[in-house]
């Protein structure tokens, strides 16, 4: 039997490409060329750079405008206005847009990126009609001006993987519902705004969550209890915020985690021994808040900890031992709390420590000679330590 086919001649070639590129390349949809020119119409200003000036009735949106992309039916798939662009030369295009949001952009259906990040005078709510973008992957809003609260909507977004709404001027509290349908969401950032009320419980259901981001707001209640659901964490910023009740034994589970920021809160109650478990946690901050209680001696098994801020509690009890086990600790920032008795010889171990200071304490006795090239103002308001770098110690 004959196994070889015919090679096709030149002019079958051309007919057989013309074809395919004809019938996989559509135009741009009308629906969505409306919907964008409504975006550009409600944009007032976008200088110095004009983005938006390919963006006419008279050309294809999906072949022709900047920052939009489209899959082969002419459905707009992609559109990318940030205010931060990279230029041929790579540089960074710093550019900025006036205006609002437009509710079109619920009709762009098959949707899966939206990025208008960066462009600092974007005001207005964000329009519920977001939350009719089922495709929707990544959304980026961050970086503007825009007001209001997050519309329940946003739950029907179950294919969303990154929702980043940050600095912005957004207020209300998260309705619990919200978040029961996001299953693929991996990154949140809601970090400096306006929110307000407790940290929905909802959220523990984001199982494929890896970064939370809720600095600089105004959420107040505990701490989630069952945050430790969220196994896949390795960032979760919640400082600067209003939260009070104590740090849940459940953090413990994240075993991925290496970013820890509970500062700047109203926190009570002690570290939990189970800190010590994330074996991954590098930077921890706890600082400007009501801790009380020891700090445990487990703390020494973080091994990969660089940076460690405990000032401004009331911490009590003895520096463990067992400090002297976080080889990889550059910065230990123990500032005005309430530890007593003598600084462990076992710090002088931790040779990549470059910031040490435990001043505003109730230390007492002889400063170990390994920790004398640090300044006295580590060790300073406390009234019984002495030696290097500090007054010489009495004989006694």
């Amino acid at each position: 039997m004959e196994t070889l086919r015919k090679p096709l001649t030149l002019i079958s070639l051309i007919v057989l490409a013309t074809t395919f590129f004809s019938k996989s390349v559509e135009p741009c949809n009308p629906i969505d060329q409306e919907a964008l020119l409504d975006v550009k119409h409600r944009i007032t200003d976008d200088s110095p750079f004009h983005l938006l000036k390919t963006w006419v009735s008279t050309t294809d949106c999906c072949t022709s405008w900047a920052g939009v992309s489209c899959n082969t039916a002419g459905r707009v798939v992609n559109v990318s206005m940030s205010g931060l662009q990279d230029s041929p030369v790579f540089d960074i295009i710093d550019t900025t847009m006036v205006g609002t949001l437009s509710p079109f952009l619920g009709n762009l259906t098959y949707l899966e990126y939206l990025d208008l990040s960066n462009n600092k005078n974007l005001t207005g709510p964000i329009p519920t009609e977001l939350g009719k973008l089922s495709n929707l992957m990544h959304l980026f809003l961050d970086t503007n001006q825009l007001t209001g609260s997050i519309s329940i909507s946003f739950g029907n977004l179950f294919k969303l993987k990154r929702l980043y709404l940050s600095n912005n001027q957004l207020t209300g509290s998260l309705d619990n519902d919200i978040f029961k349908s996001m299953p693929s969401l991996s990154e949140l950032g809601l970090s400096e705004n306006k929110f307000s009320g407790r940290i929905p419980t909802s959220i523990v259901n984001l199982i494929g969550l890896t970064k939370l981001d809720l600095n600089t707001n105004r959420f107040s209640g505990n701490i989630v209890a069952d945050i430790g659901k969220l196994k896949k964490l390795t960032y979760l910023d919640l400082s600067v915020n209003n939260l009070a009740g104590s740090i849940p034994n459940s953090m413990g589970q994240l075993s991925q985690l290496n970013l820890l920021y509970l500062n700047d809160n109203s926190l009570s109650g002690s570290i939990p021994s189970s800190i010590s478990q994330l074996g991954s946690l590098q930077f921890f901050r706890v600082y400007n808040n009501k801790i009380n209680g020891v700090l445990p001696s487990s703390i020494g098994n973080l091994s990969k900890l660089e940076r460690m801020y405990l000032d401004n509690n009331r911490i009590t009890g003895n520096l463990p031992a067992s400090l002297g086990n976080l080889v990889a600790a550059t910065e230990l920032i123990f500032k005005n709390n309430r530890f007593v008795g003598k600084i462990p010889e076992t710090l002088g171990n931790l040779k990549n420590l470059t910031s040490l200071d435990l001043s505003e304490n109730g230390l007492s006795g002889k400063i170990p000679a390994t920790l004398a090239g640090f300044p006295a103002s580590s060790f300073a308001a406390n009234p019984g330590l002495c030696g290097a770098p500090l007054s010489p110690c009495k004989n006694r």
